[in-house]
């Protein structure tokens, strides 16, 4: 029996979803290949490499979302402009975001000096966040949209809404994401359209310090 058996899918799917907990700790030798690969498509994306991973997610899309846990760290790093090392991401080629009203006047001793303030998600990489979407838009919905769901899908569209309100919304410079938030937002609809229920579940939830999810997925447009 190959993978091409509709029946053994619908029971690796039906397993992995059931059994989530132990089979995202589970290892085979291809996780490591698939770890590597989304750590260099979250730093240095180019196009053989993301077509090669796009590759792995259409034909190994069980093994990619074991990985998910590892997009959100590596697109939390990349919005935050250092690594994990604390050290600052280079700066050609990422869009710097300013705050709408310019520079803030702060009072120093007896004069007066100008802060440029920088919060999460100001600064980014643009190839990276739309390669790790081309990747997820490569995931076939029937397990992106459970097993995925389960293996913290929900929490790497989060961080997607967060950067872009950061810009539709506090820095009111959506053309910095125009190209993102076309894809998140077929993304969504097709998460929309597999899973009716769930999404209007997840839509109803709040993210902790930016309020509900549905009214940021309205931000977005």
């Amino acid at each position: 029996m190959t993978l091409g058996e509709s029946r053994l899918r619908h029971a690796l799917l039906e397993a992995s979803y059931d059994y989530h907990r132990p089979w995202l700790e589970w290892r085979c030798p291809l996780d490591g290949q698939v770890s590597e690969m989304l750590c260099n498509i979250t730093t240095s994306p180019h196009q053989r490499l993301c077509q090669s991973t796009i590759d792995i997610a259409k034909h190994h899309p069980l093994i990619l979302i074991r990985q998910l846990s590892l997009l959100k760290k590596r697109l939390i790093e990349d919005g935050s402009g250092v690594d994990s090392e604390n050290k600052s991401l280079i700066k050609r080629g990422r869009i710097q975001g300013r705050q709408f009203e310019g520079d803030t006047i702060a009072r120093v001793g007896s004069r007066d000096v100008k802060v440029s303030i920088i919060l999460w998600g100001y600064s980014f990489s643009e190839p990276v966040w739309t390669s790790v979407l081309d990747v997820l838009m490569s995931l076939p919905a029937e397990v992106a949209f459970t097993c995925g769901w389960k293996a913290g899908l929900n929490e790497v569209l989060e961080v997607y809404l967060k950067l872009l309100y950061t810009h539709i919304k506090i820095l009111h410079m959506e053309s910095n994401i125009e190209r993102i938030c076309e894809k998140f937002t077929i993304l969504l609809s097709s998460f929309a359209s597999c899973k009716s229920n769930d999404f209007q579940d997840w839509a109803s939830e709040k993210v902790f310090g930016w309020g509900a999810i549905g009214k940021l997925i309205e931000c977005c447009g």
